[in-house]
Formats: C-alpha cells, structure tokens, sequence
C-alpha cells in the first residue's frame, strides 16, 4: 500500500470512527433524556424528576402523591412532613426555593415541620402549615404556584417567602435579565444568545455531542454564562432590577390584603460569602435590601432577619452545603425567628 493510500485510509477510518462515537452518544443521551441534544439544551424543562411541566409562569410544579427516600408530596403537591394542614382551619403558607423546602434534610427536619411543632407545643390548635415551596423556584414562580394551587383553596393567614432568585439570574444576565428568568429556561435563553452571537457554521457545534461533551467537561470560553456578569457600575439595570421586584411584591400584597392575609419576608444567607462572585454578592446584597425595604414600607409586611440566630451557631452545626440548605438545628433557629415575628401580630396566634 503506498503512502498515499495508507494516509487516505487512515483519514477514512477516524472519521468512521468519530462518526460512530457521534451516533453512539446521541444514542446514550437520548436514551437518558428523552430528546436529541439540540432540542434538550433549548428546551424548558422540569429541573427535578419529582416535578412536571405546567403552561404557565409556574413553568413546572411538583407531582400529586408521590414517594422518594426523602421525599414526598401528597396529593396537592404539597411536601409532607410533621407539619399538617388538613385538619385546621386556618394556613400559614411557606413559598420559595430549595431553602424552605428543606432540600438534603428529612421532611421532619424541613423549616415548615420545625415551624408547626413550635406553634403546637404553644399550644396554637387553630392555624396548618403548608409546605408549597420547590427547590430552583424564583420569585414569580413561587408567587404564581401560591396563585394556582393555593389561593381560594385553603385559608391563608400568613405567608413566609423566602427565595434566591431572582438574584441568580440577574447576576449572570445583567441588562438581558428578565423577571420571567429562572433555572428552568435559562439554558434555553442561553442557547438563543449563544446562537445570536456566533451564528454562522459555528451554531452547528450544537448538534454535535462530542462538543457537548466537551463543554460539559471544560466550559471555556464558548460558555455564555461567562459572558454575562453584572457590573458595578450598571445603575439603571440595578434600578430596573428593584423596580420590578417591588412591582411583583406590591401586586402579590394587594391579593394577600383582600384576605387579610400577612406578609414575611426572609433573607438571602450566604454560608461563605467570599465565595460567591462579585456580580452575586451584588445582587444577593440588592435583593435582602430590597424585601426589608418593601417591609418598612408596608405595615402588613414583616422581614424576618434570621440571619443572627444563626450565626450565632458553628456552621457546619445548621448548614448542610454551601447553598444554604439547613439542618435540623438550623431549621429550628429559622422557626423560632418566624414564631416571634409571628408573635408580634398578635391577632395571627390569637385562639
């Protein structure tokens, strides 16, 4: 065989050979999704497999009457635990992320179920607790899950919000942030911008899994996340920021009002905050300011800052991870912090 051929053919068996490991994990990842590559990264979707798509500003909730190892929702989707609504007149409704939910601990460990024991042991017979946050909820998604699957069904006397985003998604989009963002559909967004800004023959690497896989593996430059840090300077974005947080609170107030129904309000906490980037510290720091500004505004609405009686303890004492996600002991000092303020509107534990 001469040289050339022996070249020719070399040349023709890797491209066989990289078409064959092209094929072979499409198949892989389709077989684990349920869809080809470049409908999977641009598609919404439910970030938990306990979760299920909605069409609404939901984007997804949880699955009626299901069981995990630590997990399980009854048949209104709502996470069991200690805490119990079914058998009481009166709710107090626990919205927002992965932090209420009580992501990583037992559902006796969660913030609702340390709640409801406080409230019991008191000897408080009248008023449930609801546990209808879901871990990567943002603001509008917990308020429109409060909407849909709470509101005209049960007797709310308060609500305790407590969320992260949108301070995520602010931080990595900056002037491109929406209040719509969430970690649901940011990859689709994403993958728009991303396409937007190469276009051309480069938007076909989408298609391709060993490219997948490399980004995967080493994000590079080619991430877009890393194209969307906030900056210091940006003022007008940062006030547009907090107009539209302040504007979906006040809506959300105006129907808790119609039920006399009470707003508290709980802070971002940071496990080490010099971890987190400088457009995260930004935003995070923007989002406290904002939710205790709102409570000093309105009489309605209470912030609960939590965040000594917790640092009043070792760390790794009341946190699971770096995110937040709290022990048992750590869900105990954040409901007693919400007792007391509890406390404080008198007519709330009145029998």
């Amino acid at each position: 065989m001469t040289r050339a051929r022996l070249l020719l053919f070399s040349f023709a068996l890797a491209l066989l050979s990289l078409a064959f490991v092209e094929v072979f994990l499409h198949v892989v990842y389709f077989a684990k999704r349920g869809a080809p590559i470049w409908q999977t990264s641009r598609a919404e979707f439910a970030v938990r497999d306990f979760t299920e798509l909605t069409e609404d500003e939901r984007v997804f909730t949880a699955r009626a009457s299901i069981e995990q190892s630590f997990i399980s929702f009854d048949e209104n989707r709502f996470r069991r635990g200690d805490n119990d609504y079914l058998h009481f007149p009166e709710q107090i409704v626990f919205l927002g992320d992965s932090v209420p939910f009580g992501m990583g601990a037992r559902a006796e460990d969660s913030v609702p179920s340390a709640l409801f024991r406080a409230l019991h042991s008191g000897g408080n017979s009248r008023l449930g607790v609801i546990n209808a946050a879901l871990p990567s909820y943002s603001l509008r998604q917990s308020i429109a899950r409060y909407r849909k699957e709470v509101a005209g069904r049960w007797a709310t006397r308060a609500v305790i919000l407590q969320v992260y985003d949108p301070a995520t998604q602010f931080a990595m989009f900056g002037q491109s942030w929406s209040l719509d963002d969430n970690w649901a559909n940011q990859n689709a967004k994403l993958s728009r911008i991303k396409d937007k800004k190469e276009g051309g023959v480069r938007s076909l690497f989408r298609f391709s899994s060993l490219y997948f896989l490399y980004r995967t593996i080493k994000p590079g430059k080619g991430d877009p996340r890393l194209h969307f840090r906030l900056r210091r300077d940006d003022e007008a974005s940062a006030a547009r920021f907090s107009n539209e947080v302040r504007l979906e609170l006040s809506g959300f107030l105006d129907e808790l009002r119609k039920t006399g129904t009470y707003l508290f309000l709980l802070p971002i906490v940071h496990v080490n905050e010099e971890s987190l980037s400088p457009g995260l510290r930004l935003t995070t720091g923007l989002m406290n300011e904002i939710f205790a500004k709102f409570a000093a505004d309105h009489p309605d609405v209470t912030f609960i800052d939590h965040r000594p009686a917790l640092a009043s303890h070792n760390k790794q004492d009341i946190f699971i991870d770096d995110a937040g996600h709290l022990t048992r002991l750590g869900a105990e000092l954040q409901a007693g912090a919400i007792l007391r303020a509890l406390s404080s509107q008198r007519s709330l534990l009145a029998p």
